[in-house]
């Protein structure tokens, strides 16, 4: 069965049929393209009203109903009610990058009833100098917070950033002690309820017992509990000065793990008594007692040489 011959009115017909198929396609690139153009056009600028940080040398804010302050003094941000207190210097860096880069997305001039915008009663106040910020209300049509700088009559809108730069106890901005700039580790010491041994990295790469260097090694047990040890995590501090040790049980530990890195530097972790929370712990020779998870303490509580040799 053969294909009838188009006849030119339908052939006509079919290519007015294209032309429009192909005039839609321009219509809807031009719509597309004006429209994005158009809201281009209508985002609004960012307002700069970030705080002049070479004018800022303390900071005072608010947080679940407790004052904070923080005053920089030689060369570190200090906490006015504890000088002593160990502050995180790259958290209050964050806040203060956030005050510096405060903008808003719009703003509303000569406001007199600032109670309409949560500002009477602001939700956070926040001291930079001798300038105030005020958050007032959060606006869910506009997906922003209120915002009023000191006695100043405009309020702006402005986004989370400062909210969640500042929403911080001194808890948060204690800054805990890490193993810092450690190497290669060469040496982990044992010493706990279960067993006393010492194991050392040999120039193979391969884990031994110091006391038994021919002892053959499950490697990957070893490494297992050398990767518990390095991973140990401080889950929050419980005292940072003045600590009385004996009361976490740090005293006479319950397990007390000494791990040295390549070039000789050696730390060591002392296990104390257990808590609802975890198990207190710190570095021997430091006053900040911790809390770690007690699984972790009692890997450290009852590791055993034997339990590493190969099978």
């Amino acid at each position: 069965m053969g294909f009838r011959k188009l006849t030119p009115r339908t052939r006509k017909m079919l290519t007015l049929i294209v032309i429009a198929v192909l005039l839609l396609d321009v219509l809807y690139l031009v719509s597309t393209f004006t429209k994005s153009k158009d809201e281009a056009a209508a985002e609004p600028e960012a307002i700069a009203i970030g705080a002049d940080l070479s004018a800022v040398n303390r900071l005072a804010w608010d947080y679940q109903g407790t004052d904070y302050a923080l005053t920089y003094d030689g060369g570190a941000w200090r906490l006015d009610a504890d000088a002593d207190f160990p502050v995180n210097q790259t958290m209050v860096a964050a806040m203060t990058t956030a005050l510096g880069n405060l903008s808003a997305t719009q703003q509303i001039d000569k406001v007199s009833d600032f109670d309409q915008y949560g500002l009477t009663a602001p939700t956070l106040t926040v001291q930079a100098g001798d300038v105030a910020y005020l958050v007032g209300s959060f606006s869910t049509l506009n997906n922003s917070y209120y915002l009023r700088i000191g006695e100043d009559a405009t309020v702006y809108l402005i986004d989370g950033t400062l909210t969640d730069a500042f929403s911080h106890n001194d808890s948060d901005l204690l800054k805990m002690e890490t193993i810092s700039g450690f190497g290669t580790t060469s040496r982990l010491a044992f010493t706990g309820a279960a067993d006393s041994f010492e194991l050392t990295l040999g120039s193979d790469g391969a884990w031994q017992l110091a006391a038994q260097p021919d002892a053959v090694l499950d490697q990957d047990a070893v490494k297992a509990l050398v990767t518990q040890v390095t991973g140990c995590t401080w889950l929050t501090c419980v005292s940072y000065k003045d600590s009385d040790m004996a009361a976490y049980g740090l005293r006479e530990p319950s397990a007390r793990v000494s791990i040295s890195d390549d070039v000789g530097k050696t730390f060591t972790f002392l296990f104390g008594d257990d808590a609802a929370d975890g198990t207190y712990a710190c570095f021997e020779g430091s006053d900040m007692v911790y809390l770690v998870s007690t699984d972790t303490a009692n890997a450290m509580r009852g590791a055993t040489a034997a339990a590493l040799l190969a099978k």
